[in-house]
């Protein structure tokens, strides 16, 4: 009777416990796999969502750009405009007998009304 104990200690030790273990061992492996693909499917949600920042970004990048450039082009056109008044009514000052030293723009405003 011993002996059959031990011979059945000794199948489980050698055949039985091995596949366990490797039984144990897939599980993990099947977690570990399962969690790879969670990953994997969110790097790739993450990969889609950057693509989509990098795009919104070239595009106001872009409007900038154009916003920047419409702006100077309406200063320039200010300042032209401005010019144009401050001439205007050094004429019209001039043949009422005033001088203007300077034409400069701040000394204009005082005259323009602004």
């Amino acid at each position: 009777m011993l002996k059959l104990l031990r011979y059945i200690t000794a199948l489980f030790c050698v055949q039985v416990k091995p596949l366990l273990q490797v039984t144990n061992t897939e599980e993990k492996l099947n977690k570990k796999e399962s969690e790879l693909r969670q990953v994997t499917e969110h790097l790739t949600v993450l990969r889609g969502e950057n693509d989509l920042l990098k795009t919104e970004h070239q595009q106001l990048t872009n409007d900038k750009v154009l916003l920047t450039e419409q702006l100077r082009a309406e200063q320039d056109l200010s300042a032209e405009t401005e010019e144009v008044w401050c001439l205007f009514y050094a004429q019209q000052n001039s043949t009422l007998g005033f001088i203007f030293v300077s034409l400069d723009v701040e000394f204009c405003h005082q005259f323009v009304g602004h």
